[in-house]
């Protein structure tokens, strides 16, 4: 079945045109090095660090058999809006269908070329996975604090992923890991620590 890959930023929604050939994620944890007296250096494994996505593919200049129906057959028009995205320095949803990656992500970088006549548009798209923050505040003039960042409106539904919790969702969207019960009785779930993949979670509000 062929994959969508498609980039949510509020109500809009791009959808790329032809399936990329390449995609190539990453993730781990965050391992410290720490130096003991009469031990030496010993290992401590941290928490996971955020995914870092690259995707390669092309935009095209002409009819395909293999286009998205509805496709803009408008390269630069997709370059045009991928770099609006990157010059707004905000974090859009990419949602690729039949994967596990429904990640909010920031665009770091797109590289763009033309190479064989054809007008199409060759590109290489950087992206790395993004977490909005509880509460970050920094001293502005004056010494006072302003906010920096702040978690968004939460999203009326969420699609579980692999390696979700409903504490770990809870704290995402509802700012609070313990909030998790609130998730657990909207949507009538005896045992919250049982999720599936492609569950499909209503997000309530904080009261």
């Amino acid at each position: 079945m062929k994959r969508k890959f498609i980039f949510l930023k509020g109500d809009t929604e791009i959808v790329l045109p032809v399936t990329p050939p390449s995609i190539e994620t990453s993730s781990g944890i965050k391992i410290e090095t720490v130096n003991i007296h009469g031990m030496g250096d010993i290992r401590i494994a941290g928490y996971r660090t955020l995914a870092n996505i690259t995707i390669a593919g092309f935009f095209p200049a002409r009819e395909y058999d293999f286009i998205e129906a509805g496709a803009e057959i408008d390269p630069y028009r997709y370059v045009k809006r991928f770099k609006a995205i990157i010059v707004a320095r905000k974090p859009v949803r990419l949602i690729i269908t039949g994967t596990e990656i429904n990640h909010l992500v920031l665009i770091e970088e797109l590289r763009y070329s033309e190479r064989d006549g054809t007008n199409d548009v060759d590109y290489t798209m950087t992206l790395s996975e993004y977490e909005y923050t509880d509460a970050v505040s920094t001293v502005g003039e004056g010494g006072k604090t302003r906010p920096e960042d702040t978690a968004p409106t939460p999203p009326k539904t969420y699609t579980v992923v692999y390696g979700d919790t409903l504490w770990s969702i809870a704290r995402r969207f509802l700012g609070k890991g313990s909030l998790y019960t609130l998730i657990a009785k909207v949507n009538n779930m005896p045992d919250p620590n049982i999720l599936r993949v492609g569950q499909v979670l209503v997000i309530p509000e904080v009261p």
